[in-house]
């Protein structure tokens, strides 16, 4: 349960991480801002899959 907690936290804490990151670089042109987007969802992903290898660890596409 505590872990699930922490994961929650954690998931949380990124999520405002991105809003505030899309804050700062949506002014500063959509490239960046899309590769800001591009990191903090594979960061996401990453947590959601947590330690938790059964479906193989990698949320990743292309």
């Amino acid at each position: 349960m505590d872990h699930d907690q922490d994961n929650e936290h954690t998931a949380s804490r990124a999520a405002e991480e991105l809003a505030e990151a899309a804050a700062h670089t949506a002014s500063q042109g959509p490239r960046l801002w899309r590769l800001q987007w591009a990191q903090a969802f594979k960061r996401l992903s990453e947590l959601g899959a947590g330690g938790q290898d059964s479906d193989g660890g990698s949320g990743q596409r292309g």
